[in-house]
């Protein structure tokens, strides 16, 4: 409660259907764009869960016309065609090719602080998305800062061609595998996890979910993530089938945090 200002609540989990509608309500009451966070199957032999909420709503610095927003063919990193609303805009924004990731790299600002941006990758030819994403082995984010930097203190903000597709999408994941990658086995397991500072009880860790929905258009960006994932908010948008491929992240500039992100 002092470090994360968590909200603490009692309730009755042998009511699954109440319990589900009773933690909806308070993080409802905190976060009013979100809806029915838990299912009643959340808490089925389950003593406590935790639970996160992220919204962010930015609006582009340089916002795209949407009578310039054209239908294009395109084609995804798997070989697929298919038709996308393609944004496009002239801007001075900055962008640069980095040899180090085999992509270019543009930098698109949300509102006039500089505080928050996407940042977005577009492979080079003939280069796999997969490839680029891989160079984050060896290339931090702030080294992608320092050349936009430096090539903006060299060569001056230059107004470039930007061209990025209107998309809705949203991703379940279940996050235990990827965190097994990373190294944390023993939360996981009923013989070996250890929450001291939370209870005396030996807890452990069942399942880790988590939704995400992003909305990116003409004005801005919408991205919205919950833990546990059965959020229903949203439940209604229609997703690109097919996408080009690139990835992107929403970053809070001044720390390099990435907040979302996501690859196609």
């Amino acid at each position: 409660m002092n470090n994360y200002n968590t909200i603490f609540t009692v309730m009755d989990f042998q009511d699954q259907t109440d319990a589900a509608h009773q933690a909806s309500q308070l993080i409802k009451t905190n976060f009013p764009n979100s809806e029915n966070v838990f299912s009643s199957d959340d808490f089925q032999d389950s003593s406590f869960i935790m639970s996160n909420v992220l919204w962010f709503e930015g609006y582009w610095s340089s916002l795209f016309n949407v009578s310039h927003t054209k239908l294009e063919l395109v084609n995804s990193f798997d070989g697929k065609t298919g038709s996308v609303n393609m944004m496009q805009m002239k801007a001075k924004v900055r962008s640069s090719h980095m040899k180090a990731m085999k992509a270019t790299v543009t930098e698109l600002p949300y509102g006039n602080d500089g505080k928050y941006c996407m940042l977005l990758l577009f492979p080079d030819p003939k280069v796999r998305i997969e490839e680029v994403y891989s160079n984050f082995d060896r290339v931090t984010f702030k080294d992608i800062f320092a050349k936009l930097q430096g090539d903006e203190e060299e060569f001056g903000l230059k107004e470039v061609e930007v061209k990025l597709p209107r998309f809705a999408k949203r991703s379940k994941l279940q996050l235990r595998t990827p965190l097994n990658r990373m190294g944390i086995f023993e939360a996981f397991e009923r013989k070996y996890a250890r929450f001291s500072h939370i209870a005396e009880d030996p807890y452990y860790i069942e399942s880790i979910e988590h939704n995400v929905v992003v909305r990116v258009a003409e004005m801005g960006t919408i991205a919205y993530a919950t833990t546990p994932g059965v959020n229903r908010a949203y439940s209604n948008i229609i997703e690109n089938k097919v996408m080009p491929p690139f990835t992107f992240f929403i970053i809070e500039k001044p720390t390099a945090t990435v907040i979302f992100g996501g690859i196609f």
